[in-house]
């Protein structure tokens, strides 16, 4: 697990949040919901 986003003073924590998820499923399968949370990877914050 990642440390917690630093909020610098006069930024809101909402602002500019965004995270990047990546799914290694291979194109054409179907993915079971089980499958598909645990093929989900946080690469960024």
């Amino acid at each position: 697990m990642q440390p917690p986003v630093e909020v610098k003073p006069g930024d809101h924590r909402l602002q500019f949040t965004y995270n990047i998820w990546f799914s290694r499923r291979a194109p054409g399968k179907q993915a079971t919901t089980q499958n598909y949370d645990q093929n989900l990877k946080l690469i960024g914050r």
